[in-house]
């Protein structure tokens, strides 16, 4: 879910390199550009979040659903 919010963001996949060798690479470290202005730091936060290269580290559903910004859509699609 990172890397497809971070492109919706960027508009640019969040790891690029020249070779499959040199992309594996960066998957691996998690080498990629930080999202920064225009974005709000509670989406750079949320992003870089979900972009956490170890795995047990990353948040689950439940937890993202907990983040303020998504407790506001929740509360706009809940009034529709």
């Amino acid at each position: 879910m990172g890397c497809v919010l971070y492109e919706m963001a960027m508009l640019r996949p969040p790891f690029k390199a020249d070779t499959p060798d040199k992309l594996f690479k960066k998957i691996m470290v998690g080498e990629y550009e930080k999202i920064g202005l225009p974005y709000s730091k509670d989406l750079s936060a949320f992003i870089a979040k979900l972009m956490t290269h170890d795995q047990k580290k990353r948040p689950e559903v439940k937890e993202l659903l907990c983040y303020p910004k998504m407790m506001d859509l929740k509360s706009e699609f809940d009034k529709e």
